[in-house]
């Protein structure tokens, strides 16, 4: 029990109200402090200054406000109370780097709470007790908003830097990958290339070489169009996928080119001739998921030489299959190179 100013007795519930209230109706009074505050650190070319204005205001006025609801009615910060201070702080500091700002904007608006506080405990003539408690609740909220803030911040920089990483790699794996069919590029190509001839003096392994070019594809774009065209491309992708190894590089250089990289050729079904017949034969196939097309395909092929830059081991393939392409029937195979017969 106090004595009220006029020698009443007033009950500690009213005393508390009283002081709440108080604190309440300055509570505007305490955000254009710490907005004003913010406004003459601010630089003048940065954010747009009307925005985060509006935010400091809202965010720290509405602070006080519940410090003063708590004082009169015991009632505590709910959590989407807190989650919309977060929220409006979090989104300041992440879009425009103002964790400093931050840090300001809470000890500004503790010390102009606190004062009030004084001011206005003095003024109902609270007893020491109750402005020791107020004062106490505000240090407190001021520090724990502040934890919750900045752990809210790097909740969400990890979550943006999830994003980057995740640009990050589909914009290396367009890089390296064509945009069609998802096939190596011609850099991954001769990447691989060259790790795999490499490799052959450490392990003693062959690396083969096929290219392959689609008979008749001009004719497919001229006459149902390129989107039929794109169509069979991405067919043609997954065929040739799915003949080879794992370890093996299925490239597309643009048009109707393709290369396979065969590493560690063995005997058997993995022989650069059985490789080669497997492609002739599963291409000849009709494509039912581009309106049962039929195409032909030449394939010349090279065995990589110890040391041989891959640059020339491709060019060798490639040589290859234009003079499978250019002949009716097949052509002899030349010492080092496969030409192979082409199908159709």
């Amino acid at each position: 029990m106090v004595t009220s100013p006029d020698g009443g007795v007033e009950s500690d519930a009213a005393v508390r109200s009283a002081f709440g209230r108080a604190i309440q109706a300055r509570a505007g009074e305490v955000g254009e402090i710490v907005r004003d505050d913010w406004a003459a650190r601010a630089e003048p070319c940065g954010a747009p200054v009307r925005e985060l204005s509006e935010s400091i205001f809202v965010t720290t006025r509405m602070a006080t406000d519940l410090i003063g609801r708590y004082v009169a009615t015991g009632e505590g910060v709910t959590d989407e109370e807190s989650a919309f201070m977060a929220s409006r702080y979090t989104a300041l500091v992440l879009r425009d780097r103002l964790l400093t700002d931050l840090l300001k904007n809470y000890l500004c608006w503790r010390d102009g709470t606190l004062r009030i506080v004084q001011e206005e405990a003095a003024r109902l003539s609270c007893p020491r007790d109750l402005l020791r408690e107020v004062a106490a609740v505000v240090r407190l909220s001021s520090d724990v908003s502040l934890v919750r803030v900045i752990r809210q911040i790097d909740n969400q920089r990890g979550e943006l830097q999830h994003q980057l990483d995740e640009e990050r790699a589909k914009l290396e794996h367009l890089a390296l990958h064509d945009s069609l069919t998802g096939l190596a590029n011609r850099t991954l190509l001769l990447d691989r290339l060259t790790q795999a001839i490499a490799g052959t003096a450490r392990r003693s392994e062959q690396v083969g070489v096929l290219f392959l070019d689609l008979d008749g594809f001009k004719r497919i774009n001229d006459t149902l169009g390129h989107q039929r065209g794109d169509q069979l491309l991405v067919a043609v992708a997954e065929r040739l996928t799915r003949l080879v190894r794992p370890s093996d590089t299925v490239a597309r250089l643009g048009g109707d080119e393709f290369v396979v990289v065969c590493a560690d050729l063995i005997s058997g079904e993995f022989s650069l001739d059985a490789v080669r017949q497997r492609i002739e034969t599963e291409l000849r196939a009709p494509f039912a998921e581009v309106e049962g097309i039929v195409i032909g395909v030449s394939v010349g092929g090279a065995v990589a030489m110890s040391g041989e830059a891959a640059q020339h081991v491709l060019a060798r393939a490639d040589a290859g299959m234009y003079r499978v392409k250019q002949a009716p029937r097949a052509a002899s195979p030349v010492p080092g190179d496969q030409a192979v017969t082409r199908s159709s």
